[in-house]
Order: C-alpha cells, then sequence, then structure tokens
C-alpha cells in the first residue's frame, strides 16, 4: 500500500491491504489460434484487477507465439491498459514460427477497475497466427 496522506482517513480494507501486503500475480493465455488481420485484441489474453488504492504499480509480460507462412509480413504485438496502447511494442518479420516477450510497468493512478489486455496485427498479409496456450499475459500487482 502507498504511503497514507497526511490526514487521509484509513478504510477496514486499506487497513487489510497493510496486513496482506504482497505481490498479486495473474495470468491468461490465448483461448484460441485465430488468424491475425487487422488490429484485433488477443483471445483470453485480458485480466481485470480491483485496486483499492491511488498509484498502484503493475509490471505486464506478454508472450506471443506467432506462426507466419510469409517473409514480409510483420506482426506487431502489443498491451493495453483501460483502453490506452502501451509502448513498447513486439515486432516478428520472420517466416516459420517466433517467440517475442515484452515488458510494461505502469501506475494506475485511480482506485477501481483496470483492464490490461494483448492486441495483435499484421502488415503484408494474412498468413498469421498466434498460438492458444503459448501466447500469455501475466500482471503483477505490487499493491492493493
Amino acid at each position: 500500500m502507498a504511503v497514507p496522506l497526511a490526514g487521509q482517513t484509513n478504510t477496514a480494507a486499506m487497513l487489510g491491504a497493510l496486513a496482506n501486503n504482497t505481490i498479486k500475480l495473474t495470468q491468461a493465455p490465448a483461448t484460441s489460434s485465430p488468424t491475425v488481420a487487422a488490429v484485433a485484441d488477443v483471445p483470453g489474453c485480458s485480466i481485470t484487477i480491483t485496486t483499492i488504492n491511488p498509484n498502484v504499480q503493475v509490471a505486464i509480460v506478454g508472450f506471443f507465439d506467432v506462426t507466419q507462412t510469409a517473409a514480409g509480413d510483420i506482426f506487431v504485438g502489443t498491451c493495453m491498459i483501460d483502453g490506452v496502447s502501451q509502448t513498447p511494442q513486439c515486432d516478428i518479420n520472420v517466416a516459420g514460427r517466433a517467440t517475442c516477450g515484452q515488458m510494461w510497468i505502469a501506475t494506475l493512478a485511480t482506485p477501481g477497475s483496470h483492464t490490461m489486455k494483448l492486441r495483435m496485427a499484421v502488415t503484408g498479409g494474412v498468413d498469421t497466427n498466434i498460438t492458444a496456450g503459448n501466447t500469455t499475459i501475466t500482471v503483477a500487482q505490487f499493491a492493493l
């Protein structure tokens, strides 16, 4: 939990967070292996957390397991938090199968519900697939 501000009223939930202030890990694998075309969410790779404090830090790790049959296709994997795209991104430009990993660090400024998800796109063709189960998002929440 963040350090309380002077004069801040602490709730029972906040005091409970002090007693249980551990890192919370959540993981979600892709649930299908779609062909990547336009920008789209990776099916199943979405995690929603609820925070009770402001300025909670999260680390998001995404792995994209991609198969492309044509040289010149460029796969782009990104992370979105509450509808806002994060940088950097994963880029794969190889015929065959490849895995790309990326990590994003963010501060969730306001308490409440926050959704983190992986997104995918491809330029140059429509013969790119992600692999279900091997494409994953993991979120580490460092406070409640």
